[in-house]
């Protein structure tokens, strides 16, 4: 089994990885994926992502007999993977972390709601939110480097 998990905080970069590989790779050795792809979380997020993770796991096995590595980018923390039912210990499984200054991921995170100018007109809620979001973003970069 080759599994390749790339992982980083919203903002970091993933989503333009994910586009890179796919272009770059060759498909007949890489399968390159986004989480997010397929369906969207919508009420419990970890036990999504945990039968996400999971079924990934099962889909490298499975790949494995014909030589395809997956990649898989996403929120994605080693301990999630560790416990998911499919994970075998196994040594193929690497993990790649993006990471940023936290100005670059905060700017790249804000730049998702808009313009600057588009950002100036939300009100006092949306800010809060999104602040929040942020702050747990960049708690996550955090957490993912150790």
């Amino acid at each position: 089994m080759s599994m390749i998990f790339i992982t980083g905080a919203a903002g970091v970069g993933k989503s333009t990885a994910v586009q890179l590989l796919k272009n770059m790779l060759p498909s007949d050795k890489f399968s390159v994926h986004d989480i997010d792809e397929g369906d969207l979380w919508k009420d419990d997020y970890v036990a999504w992502r945990d039968k996400k993770i999971n079924d990934w796991i099962q889909r490298s096995i499975i790949n494995h007999a014909s030589g395809v590595s997956i990649i898989l980018c996403g929120i994605i923390y080693p301990e999630d993977v560790a416990k998911a039912p499919a994970y075998l210990g196994n040594d193929s499984v690497k993990y790649i972390l993006l990471d940023a200054p936290q100005e670059i991921i905060r700017e790249r995170f804000l730049a998702r709601e808009g313009t600057p100018e588009q950002r100036s007109m939300f009100n006092g809620d949306r800010l809060k939110r999104m602040e929040s979001k942020l702050s747990r973003q960049l708690e996550i970069s955090l957490e993912l480097r150790n």
